[in-house]
């Protein structure tokens, strides 16, 4: 099935695919991990593992690439944080109901 999302991703360049992959995965992690602190840890792992790989070859870092994605869409939080400015937010739904 060819949807909107695939035919953007086969627009965009190696390069922006991977920084939107990293943004992506980052924002997830901040979703799941709330202390600032913890989760900086991540980041710089995560960095780390983005930089071993900056230097393969294309049919590898497509592979890569690909897995990373797939194992996004797995771990994608259920119940993602949406910002104030954001396009989702709803100041009503954020506010507890009080009996």
């Amino acid at each position: 099935m060819f949807t909107l999302v695939m035919a953007v991703q086969q627009s965009l360049t190696h390069a922006q695919r991977v920084c939107r992959l990293y943004r992506r995965i980052l924002k997830n992690q901040l979703d799941w991990i709330i202390y600032r602190d913890v989760w900086r840890v991540h980041a710089v792992e995560l960095r780390a593992k983005f930089d071993a790989n900056k230097n393969v070859d294309m049919e590898t870092a497509q592979i890569l690439l690909e897995d990373s994605e797939k194992e996004l869409e797995k771990n994608i939080h259920p119940d993602p944080y949406i910002g104030k400015s954001s396009k989702g937010y709803d100041r009503l739904f954020c506010i507890p109901k009080v009996d």
